[in-house]
């Protein structure tokens, strides 16, 4: 448990030769939660001890997925070569420690068989394989050792047939099954049955011959999700649109708890009897108006009650718009839900997961504008539009006060989108400039005015200024106490130039050098650096994604490109600093960008006899946290294991195909694999801010009597302690 801290203490010097990096002119980007899925398939990883979601998509798509350790969902990159697809059959194979996926659709059904040992895909190619099909049902056969897959549609038909696979074959059996469209299946511990769920609550019991339907029926639903909870000896059943729990005892069917009626939701059970219910979506309706919305939030459902573990994201927010609260230390985001049958949400980050505050917003508004007034401590949001056909203006001004929204009423500006503002920390008001009367660039709607709020009273600035626009990019500077204004658009213009205003004065820069064009970019104020500093946005033709720095004379380019998933500049990105560090905000993913993030990166090959293992990171060695740890995989069962810690990166070549990575050894620690050949080492990260940028390679090797050296070593896991 203290290895990390061991090494990491004894490289004090290393660690503060890179301090410096904190201030250099580039930013590198980490996800800081990515809980994007919504529809989903989830199976229970026993011998990582963590539930794995995987996306159903509508259209073929590199399928994405998270897991789930009991701190957090944590996105995973799709390792491997497993081509799109849609509506898969998914089990997790517990006797060898494998998830294992078969068939789906593309533009045609497949047949192909994959498997995930935590590590990558690999395709498995027996000579016997069960024809090509989509939404087949899979589930672990307790009782007989193997994977149970049946029925599912072909290209023509819907299919009956009952396959097992034992991890080297397929073997078809010769029991009819029912129809499986729509229907559940788990297995159930005690009585060595397999029970199946049609709609409409038909059940059916599989003994390893035959299929068997039976007197009990469950809750009537269109479809369901089930899974085995071995703690409980029961299948826990969850009907889509349902507003219950039920379980199967071996017997007969009984209902548990209420639950929210969610369908397509990710549905697993740990060893412990734990059941967890994950993303999903659900039909809401108000005000008459009813439509399906995304869930990716996490709900402990065994027993007799339902405790949410996790808010997710704000995915069902559009538009989003953020403002970092330096008191209270959160980023809040606000925008327009989804649908009109979904209330406003207010969320907010506090640096390790967004929270869902609950609180009803004032009506949804599309391109209004916050800020954070630092002198009464309030997030202030301003204007903004309703609807599409026609777009409603407001001049709507709220403030958050980290428990409500209050709405503030006075004469003021008139309504208007897409305005630039800002708060001004020298006079203690909030600037307004610009904007749209009208929702569009185009025609006579566009604004020059500026006006400021005192937290009482609007006031307009009577002087003359930057040119009417909207989407222009402002921030205050407090070191210089001028507001710095950038960009925009005007018509079919997209503008550049730099404007400042001081006190009540605007004037226009001349700067050396200028960025492109652009407008929605994200701008703030680094106080550690004492620049105004301002990313991506969108030019005349094209997404921008560079990042610029303001000197107060100067304009200067850094390093940094925005992450590719927020590039687009446009409603679906909002930014800003906080404590020093962007966060980027958009519908589905989170993004830290700092100097010197905290990432780890695999690096080298390994080399082994019977097999080679693998060493990879769990988490990001984020300073301080506790949740970091080391993964070996594909060693030996039982082996016994060293896992070396050394700060700084090496290759050294030592024979046999096998390679050293640790310059020196500062640390050990030994232990012993489970069953699969899999270990989970937890490495805590000191909370030492001179540690930040310190870099510490770690490298496995294992007892392997079929390797040249009588050992076999891992790649290696670079960490970089950061933030």
């Amino acid at each position: 448990m203290l290895a990390l801290s061991r090494v990491v203490f004894a490289s004090v010097a290393a660690a503060t030769a890179v301090v410096p990096l904190a201030r250099a002119q580039s930013l590198d980007w980490r996800v800081a939660s990515g809980n994007f899925i919504t529809t989903c398939q989830m199976v229970y990883d026993v011998a990582r001890s963590r539930f794995v979601a995987f996306a159903e998509p509508t259209t073929p798509i590199d399928l994405p997925f998270v897991e789930w350790d009991g701190n957090g969902w944590r996105e995973r990159a799709m390792p491997g070569p497993l081509p799109p697809r849609i509506s898969f059959g998914l089990a997790y194979d517990i006797g060898r420690g494998r998830v294992v996926l078969f068939g789906g659709r593309t533009g045609s059904p497949l047949n192909d068989l994959w498997e995930y040992d935590g590590v990558k895909w690999f395709q498995r190619t027996p000579a016997v394989q069960p024809a090509a099909r989509y939404a087949p049902l899979m589930t672990y056969d307790r009782a007989r050792g193997n994977v149970l897959l049946v029925g599912g549609s072909s290209a023509t038909s819907l299919l009956q047939d009952t396959w097992h696979w034992n991890g080297t074959s397929w073997q078809s059996v010769p029991a009819i099954a029912p129809f499986a469209m729509g229907a559940a299946m788990a297995s159930h511990p005690s009585s060595g049955r397999v029970v199946l769920v049609r709609p409409a609550g038909q059940t059916w019991t599989y003994d390893g011959v035959t299929w068997t339907q039976v007197a009990s029926s469950a809750p009537p639903a269109p479809s369901y999700r089930a899974t085995t909870d071995l703690a409980g000896d029961r299948v826990v059943l969850l009907g889509f649109d349902s507003p219950t729990i039920s379980q199967w005892n071996g017997s007969t069917w009984s209902v548990t708890a209420p639950f929210d009626g969610r369908r397509d939701c990710g549905l697993a059970a740990d060893l412990s009897g734990r059941v967890i219910a994950y993303a999903g979506q659900r039909l809401v309706t108000l005000g008459g108006v009813t439509t399906t919305v995304p869930l990716n939030d996490t709900w402990s459902i065994a027993g007799g009650g339902n405790t949410q573990l996790d808010a997710g994201e704000p995915i069902v927010v559009q538009y989003p718009q953020v403002a970092w609260d330096s008191i209270r230390r959160r980023l809040v985001c606000v925008g327009s839900s989804l649908s009109a049958a979904v209330q406003d949400q207010t969320w907010e980050h506090d640096g390790t997961i967004w929270r869902n505050a609950g609180a009803a917003v004032p009506s949804a508004t599309i391109d209004a504008r916050m800020c954070f007034d630092l002198l009464r401590g309030r997030i202030v949001r301003f204007g903004g539009f309703r609807g599409f056909s026609p777009r409603v203006l407001t001049a709507e001004l709220s403030e958050w006060n980290g428990t409500q929204w209050i709405l503030r009423t006075s004469s003021g500006p008139t309504p208007r989108s897409s305005h630039a503002m800002t708060y001004d920390v020298a006079r203690g008001v909030v600037l307004v400039f610009g904007g749209t009367t009208t929702g569009y660039p185009a025609g006579s709607g566009l604004l020059g005015d500026t006006w400021q709020w005192d937290g009482n009273n609007w006031t307009q600035l009577a002087i003359t200024g930057p040119s009417p626009r909207m989407d222009a990019a402002m921030a205050f500077d407090p070191g210089r106490a001028q507001a710095v204004l950038f960009g925009g658009r005007a018509n079919a213009a997209v503008l550049g130039e730099t404007w400042l205003l001081v006190g009540t004065n605007w004037m226009q820069a001349t700067p050396a050098r200028s960025p492109a064009p652009r407008w929605r970019a994200s701008i703030d104020y680094d106080l550690a650096r004492g620049r105004t500093v301002m990313v991506g946005g969108l030019g005349q033709t094209q997404l921008l994604s560079e990042l610029w720095e303001w000197d107060g004379n100067n304009w200067q380019q850094g390093t940094t490109l925005l992450p590719p998933m927020a590039r687009n500049g446009d409603y679906l990105t909002s930014g800003a600093i906080a404590d020093g560090r962007w966060m980027l905000a958009s519908q589905w993913t989170t993004w830290i960008g700092d100097a010197t993030p905290a990432r780890a990166v695999v690096t080298g090959t390994g080399c082994g006899g019977a097999s080679v293992p693998a060493l990879r990171a769990y988490g990001d060695p984020v300073l301080g946290s506790a949740t970091f740890a080391a993964e070996l995989h594909r060693v030996g069962a039982q082996a016994l294991f060293l896992l070396g810690l050394g700060a700084g990166t090496a290759s050294a070549p030592i024979g046999a195909g096998c390679t050293v990575y640790l310059p020196q050894l500062d640390d050990t620690l030994c232990g012993v694999a489970g069953p699969t050949g899999f270990a989970r080492i937890p490495l805590p990260v000191p909370s030492a801010p001179q540690l930040i940028g310190l870099e510490v390679s770690l490298q496995a090797g294992a007892v392997d009597a079929l390797a040249p050296l009588g050992f076999a070593l891992s790649d290696a896991v670079v960490a970089r302690i950061g933030h």
